[in-house]
Order: C-alpha cells, then sequence, then structure tokens
C-alpha cells in the first residue's frame, strides 16, 4: 500500500524541477531515498522501481541510505545469529502480504531480487548497529549489491553497543549525534 502511494506520487513531482511544500522548497535534481528499518526497505525499493520499471528523467537520485534495514530471508547469512527472529519476520510478513512468497519475497529477502544490479543511484549508505538481530542482514545486502554488478559507491556503518534504530530512542545520545552527521555528510558529498 505504501510502495503505491509513493510510487504514484512520483509522476506528479517529477513534472517539476522543483517542490514547494509551505516555504520550503525541494529540488528533485538532487534526491536521496532513506528510512529506517522496514522504511529502509521501501526505499531500497523505490530506487529498484525507478532504476528498472518507472525512470523518471527528471528525478535524480543521487543516493540512498538505508538506516538499520529490516532485510530478512529463510536462512541464516554471515553474521546473523541462529534463528535471529525470522520466525516472528516469517509471522509478521505473512500477515502483512499473506500473498507473497514468504521471508524469500524480493521486499524482504533482496538477494531473491533480479534487479538488484539496477538500484537507480550512485550511492549507497547502509546503517547497521552491533546489538541489532538485523545486522548481518544489513553486511549481507552490501556485499549482494557488491556483487550484483551494481557499480555505485558503497558505505556501511556500524555502530558499536548499539540496537536496532537506536536513533529513534535516544536523539540527542553521541551515536546517534554521529550517525546524523555521518548521514549529513554523505548527502552533501558531491559525486
Amino acid at each position: 500500500m505504501i510502495h503505491r502511494l509513493l510510487s504514484n506520487g512520483l509522476p506528479l513531482i517529477s513534472m517539476k524541477k522543483a517542490l514547494k511544500i509551505g516555504s520550503t522548497t525541494m529540488l528533485i535534481s538532487r534526491v536521496f531515498l532513506a528510512g529506517d528499518s522496514a522504511g529502509a526497505n521501501i526505499a531500497h525499493r523505490m530506487a529498484i522501481k525507478h532504476g528498472h520499471e518507472e525512470k523518471l528523467e527528471m528525478l535524480n537520485v543521487k543516493g540512498m541510505i538505508l538506516c538499520h534495514p529490516y532485510f530478512s530471508g529463510s536462512e541464516t547469512v554471515t553474521g546473523e545469529i541462529e534463528g535471529s527472529g525470522r520466525i516472528s519476520d516469517a509471522r509478521l510478513w505473512q500477515m502483512v502480504c499473506p500473498n507473497s512468497g514468504g521471508v524469500d519475497d524480493p521486499w524482504m529477502n533482496l538477494g531473491k531480487d533480479q534487479n538488484l544490479g539496477r538500484v537507480e543511484c550512485k550511492r549507497v549508505q547502509v546503517i547497521v548497529s552491533e546489538k541489532d538481530i538485523l545486522r548481518g542482514r544489513g553486511w549481507h545486502y552490501a556485499q549482494q549489491l557488491r556483487e550484483s554488478g551494481w557499480s555505485g559507491d558503497l558505505e556501511v556503518i556500524d555502530f558499536n553497543g548499539e540496537d536496532h534504530v537506536f536513533h529513534l530512542f535516544k536523539p540527542t545520545c553521541v551515536k546517534a549525534v554521529a550517525m546524523l552527521k555521518r548521514i549529513v555528510s554523505f548527502i552533501n558529498l558531491e559525486g
């Protein structure tokens, strides 16, 4: 549902060079897709959709920021704790998307996405945290993206001692501020 809403909005945005909301003007010639947890999955799908299915020429996606992505799969990957929530992931996913292929659906297990290499941006930043049970999946995504034929710049940032989306619960802690600075630096980097 959210994906459909977002993807239906992109053609409207692409009709202009800038989008004005209130007193804020956003340049669509320099777009970054970003999301936390499941939002990271949506950002990834939007990058695939833009790069493979519905290329919008006026929308220039420069990069993507996947913060503690909520990726899963039926098989354990390197760095992943055996079990690590995959049973609850499977139940949740079947409830949200009953007609999908389960946790190996390309929305959850990006290694199953035949279009992974068609991510439409030149830079990707993946943020994971040591205590996050999904940490191994974030690193696995980075490896799969590199192996997919995608030729952009990839950065993985790993925060020691922190858990899934810690920055949302402790936005003023030292590591959350450091994370925000890394994201800002990534966005401001020309390339």
